[in-house]
């Protein structure tokens, strides 16, 4: 029975938050180093930031990630692989 339930457990997915130089400033980015949140396929973005975001402070708070070519991620975004969101000093 433990080797079915292995077989068909599903594997996690990545969002990984990678902060640029002006996000360097901010609790947990201080080293320049990026933060791993796991989730499951069909987890939003918006899910993952809220399970960070209750840790941290009200001015703390990641309320937009980026993607490499500047443009914002949705909250609503449906994650089905990993994905590597840019925390820029405009996310808080």
């Amino acid at each position: 029975m433990n080797f079915l339930s292995n077989l068909f457990k599903p594997t996690p997915i990545y969002l990984i938050l990678q902060p640029d130089e002006s996000a360097k400033k901010y609790a947990g980015f201080r080293e320049g180093l990026r933060l791993t949140l796991t989730g499951l396929p069909g987890t939003t973005v918006g899910t993952l930031l809220h399970q960070i975001n209750c840790y941290r402070t009200p001015d703390q708070q990641i309320k937009t990630l980026f993607q490499l070519d500047g443009n914002a991620i949705s909250s609503d975004f449906v994650l089905k692989r990993d994905l590597v969101g840019i925390v820029k000093e405009q996310s808080f």
